[in-house]
C-alpha cells in the first residue's frame, strides 16, 4: 500500500473514532458494543462481567476501545495489557490514570515484579478519547502499535492467542492494589493469521481433517475428569487423581478442550505415567508430580480453547502409547470459599484412524542445581545439555509443537537455546520472566520450528534473590521447596527410545526413557547401547537477532496536550460542533507528520 494511502487510512480511524466518542449514547454496562458502534469495532470480548475489550486492527496497529463498570466520574484506574502466560509479573500494562487536575492520560507500564509497576520510558500509547462523565462506566479509546521496539513491550503477534491481563483499582495519586476480586486474565488472538498465509492453511487442513472423521464416525471422545470432590478452602491447592483411558488398541488423540465446572480454577495438566498406578479415580495433594507420571501431555490455561494438533500427526494412547495418566488442578481461591463442588478435567477426541507420525514428548533439562540461601543476588544454573550425540540418534527432523518451560518459586527466567554445527539459530523457546502461578505451554519462538539431529539444545535457568525469601540452599528436587529448571518439548514424528535428553555427569549425558532407565542396573551396559552417551560443551556463534523495525510511528502522549484535547472533546454538546471540529484538526495535525 503506498504510504501517502496508509496515513489516510490511519487518520480516517481516527476521525471516526473522535467522531464516536463525541455522539456516543448515554453509557449502560460493560457489555460488548454497548456503547462502541460494532461499525468501528468489529471484535469485542467480556474478560469479566465487568469488563468489556473491544478491538480493530489494520495490520500496524490495534486500537482499542474498552467499556468497565467502573464510574468515570470517580478517582479510579484502569489497566489492560498482556504477559508471557498471564498475571502481572513481566507484563506490558497499558492504564488509563488521572492527573491531578482530574484530566485523564495512559500510561505505558510494565511490571518488573509481583505488584512492582514502572512507567515505561518510552511511551507508545496514545489516547483517542478519554471517558464521558458517568456515575456507572469508563469508556476509552486508545492506540498502540502492534510493534513497538521498546524493550520493555511486548509485540501483538499475528496469529497468536495472548495472555491478557486486566485490573481496575481506585486512587488518583497512585495506582493502588486492586484486590483479588478486581483483576484477571484472559486470552485473546488480537491479529487473526491471514486466510491464505501458511499458518492458516494448516489451521483450516486440521479443522477438516476432524470433520472428516466425525463426518465418517470415527471420531470418539473421553472425559478424562475429576471425580465430584468439595475443593480446599486454601488459598492455593493442587489436587491430583489417577485415571485410566481406552487402551483396547493404539489410538490417536487428535484435539482436546477443557471440561470447567468451577470458576476458581488456575490450571491443569494431564501428565501421562509411564506405569500403572495403584489406584484409579483416587484423589490426592500434588504440590509437585510423582516419577511414575510425569510427562505432561495436555495443558489447559485461561483463554486456551480447543488445542488441534497437526494434521499429520497425534499423540498415541493404548498399546505404543500412555495407557494411564494422572490428572492435576491448580485451584486459586483468594476468596476461602468453602463450598465449591468440581468436577473438571479435559475431554479429548481420538481416532482408531491413525495419522502419519506418532506425538512425541522430550524431557530436557538441568538436574544439578545449588541456589545459595540468604543471597541478594540472581543465580544462574549450569547450562543443561541435550548433546548432539543424542539428537543424532533421531532419524528425522523433529518438528516442534510447544514448549512447556517449568521451575518452581524461585524461577526468573528459563530459555532452551538451539546450536546447528557452530551455529546458534533463534531460540525454541523462552520465558523472560517465569511465574510459578502461570504455568502453560508455549509455541516455538519460530513458528517452523525444527530440531535436526545432530542440533544440541541448551537449557538455562535464573533464579531470584533468597535474601529475606529462604536462608537454606535450594537444591534440585520434586518438592516445591526445591527447584527444578526444565523443558517439556511437544513434538513429532515421536522416537519411542528417547523420552529424556539431558546429562548425568560432566562427561555422559542420558538419552533413553524413564521406563528402561529405571530398570537398568549397568552404567557400562547402558553406555554401550547408547542409552548414556559421551558429550562436550560445543563452541558456537551466538544468535543475533535481526534488528527491530517498528510496525507504525506512533505521537508519544504529551501529558498536558493530549489531556487537555481530550477533555475538549467529552465535554463539546452537539451546538458546540466547531470547537468539535477544531479539536479534530489539532488532533490531524499533530498526528499526520508522524504518519
Amino acid at each position: 500500500m503506498p504510504f501517502s494511502c496508509h496515513r489516510l487510512r490511519v487518520m480516517d480511524a481516527l476521525l471516526a473514532l473522535l467522531m464516536v466518542d463525541y455522539f456516543a449514547p448515554t453509557v449502560r454496562a460493560a457489555t460488548c458494543w454497548a456503547n462502541l458502534p460494532k461499525a468501528q469495532f468489529p471484535n469485542c470480548q467480556l474478560v469479566s462481567l465487568q469488563f468489556a475489550v473491544h478491538w480493530t486492527q489494520n495490520g500496524s496497529a490495534i486500537t482499542f476501545g474498552l467499556d468497565v463498570d467502573v464510574p468515570s466520574n470517580s478517582n479510579s484506574w484502569i489497566g489492560l495489557g498482556i504477559s508471557e502466560h498471564g498475571g502481572m509479573f513481566g507484563g506490558d500494562l497499558w492504564l488509563l490514570r488521572k492527573d491531578v487536575l482530574g484530566a485523564y492520560y495512559i500510561q505505558d507500564s510494565y511490571s518488573s515484579g509481583p505488584n512492582v509497576l514502572n512507567v515505561d520510558t518510552q511511551q507508545d500509547l496514545t489516547l483517542l478519547s478519554a471517558p464521558p462523565p458517568s456515575n456507572n462506566n469508563t469508556v476509552f479509546t486508545f492506540i498502540r502499535a502492534l510493534k513497538t521496539c521498546d524493550s520493555m513491550d511486548m509485540e501483538i503477534l499475528q496469529g497468536y492467542n495472548h495472555h491478557v491481563v486486566w485490573a481496575y483499582g481506585s486512587s488518583q495519586s497512585s495506582v493502588s492494589y486492586h484486590g483479588p476480586n478486581q483483576r484477571g486474565d484472559a486470552g485473546i488472538l488480537f491479529y487473526p493469521n491471514a486466510q491464505k498465509s501458511l499458518a492458516a492453511i494448516r489451521k483450516q487442513k486440521a479443522a477438516l481433517e476432524i470433520q472428516n472423521l466425525a463426518t465418517n464416525s470415527n471420531l470418539l471422545s473421553y472425559a478424562a475428569t475429576f471425580p465430584n470432590h468439595t475443593v480446599s478452602p486454601a488459598k492455593t491447592t493442587y489436587f491430583c487423581t489417577h485415571i485410566e483411558v481406552p487402551r483396547d488398541q493404539k489410538y490417536h488423540i487428535v484435539q482436546y478442550e477443557a471440561i470447567l465446572t468451577s470458576s476458581i480454577i488456575h490450571h491443569m495438566i494431564l501428565y501421562g505415567c509411564t506405569g500403572k498406578p495403584q489406584a484409579f479415580r483416587d484423589q490426592y495433594d500434588c504440590l509437585s508430580m510423582e516419577p511414575l507420571c510425569s510427562q505432561a501431555a495436555l495443558v489447559w490455561t485461561p483463554g486456551a480453547g480447543m488445542t488441534v494438533y497437526p494434521v499429520e500427526a497425534g499423540l498415541p494412547i493404548g498399546p505404543g502409547g500412555f495407557e494411564y495418566f494422572s490428572l492435576q488442578i491448580h485451584y486459586n481461591n483468594p476468596n476461602g470459599l468453602s463450598n465449591v463442588i468440581d468436577s473438571s478435567g479435559f475431554k479429548f477426541y481420538y481416532t482408531s484412524v491413525l495419522r502419519k507420525y506418532d506425538i512425541g514428548l522430550l524431557l530436557v533439562g538441568q538436574f544439578d542445581l545449588t541456589i545459595p540461601g540468604d543471597s541478594s543476588s540472581y543465580t544462574n544454573s549450569d547450562i543443561g545439555i541435550c548433546p548432539s550425540s543424542c539428537t543424532s540418534k533421531f532419524p528425522n527432523n523433529m518438528t516442534i509443537i510447544s514448549n512447556l518451560l517449568h521451575m518452581h518459586t524461585l524461577g526468573f527466567n528459563i530459555s532452551t537455546r538451539q546450536i546447528r554445527g557452530s551455529q546458534e539459530i533463534i531460540p525454541l523457546g523462552e520465558r523472560h520472566y517465569y511465574d510459578f502461578s502461570y504455568q502453560g505451554v508455549s509455541p516455538p519462538t519460530d513458528p517452523n520450528a525444527v530440531v535436526a539431529p545432530g542440533d544440541t539444545l541448551l537449557t538455562r535457568c535464573t533464579y531470584k534473590p533468597t535474601a529475606g525469601i529462604k536462608k537454606n540452599v535450594t537444591i534440585w528436587g520434586e518438592n516445591t521447596s526445591d527447584e527444578m529448571c526444565l523443558n517439556y518439548i511437544t513434538y513429532y514424528p515421536r522416537n519411542p527410545k528417547v523420552s529424556v535428553c539431558y546429562a548425568a555427569t560432566a562427561n555422559y549425558a542420558l538419552c533413553s526413557t524413564d521406563a528402561w532407565l529405571s530398570n537398568a542396573t549397568n552404567t557400562a551396559d547402558l553406555i554401550a547401547s547408547g542409552d548414556i552417551v559421551p558429550y562436550s560443551m560445543p563452541t558456537f556463534t551466538p544468535y543475533v537477532p535481526p534488528m527491530c523495525q517498528k510496525s507504525f510511528a506512533l505521537m508519544p502522549q504529551p501529558p498536558t496536550l493530549n489531556n487537555t484535547l481530550n477533555a475538549t472533546v467529552v465535554t463539546q454538546t452537539k451546538s458546540e460542533s466547531p470547537k468539535l471540529i477544531a479539536s479534530i484538526a489539532m488532533m490531524a495535525a499533530i498526528m499526520i507528520p508522524l504518519l
